[in-house]
């Protein structure tokens, strides 16, 4: 599963400001994984999946992206998206869907070395597609900038 990390110089992606935009390919081999590791204090901001081939596993077929430290395993971390909302694998090919975060800030932050992860829930038959996570960097009283 390629991960690819795009630093903005301009700091923008569109009119929405953000310092990192990680991608990761989704497969039927994907495993729950880590993507980012923080080198400062940084907010996930916006969590979007494009499937290429929608899931065709006759159960529910799920990705959540996780925040953790320490020693902390993927699914074991704290979601950074609505308790109630996980990203559906088995959604219409080529359809943006963008994951509902949690409204509460503190879980959407990293601080430094925390890891952002991935936890896929479901066989994976037939999915492909394309995962973005936007991460805002953000000034803290530890690390300001």
């Amino acid at each position: 599963m390629p991960v690819k990390y795009e630093h903005r110089p301009d700091n923008t992606v569109g009119s929405i400001p953000h310092d990192v935009v990680v991608t990761a390919d989704i497969d039927a081999n994907t495993v729950d994984t880590w993507v980012f590791v923080a080198d400062a204090d940084y907010e996930v901001t916006r969590i979007v999946y494009v499937p290429r081939v929608a899931g065709s596993n006759g159960s529910a077929v799920t990705l959540d992206v996780m925040k953790a430290s320490g020693t902390t395993a993927p699914v074991d971390g704290t979601t950074v998206m609505s308790a109630v909302d996980s990203i559906n694998l088995k959604g219409t090919a080529d359809t943006r869907i963008t994951g509902t975060l949690t409204s509460t800030e503190a879980t959407r932050r990293l601080a430094a070395n925390d890891r952002l992860g991935i936890n896929v829930a479901g066989t994976l038959t037939a999915v492909v597609g394309l995962l973005q996570i936007n991460l805002k960097r953000i000034q803290s009283a530890n690390a300001p900038y």
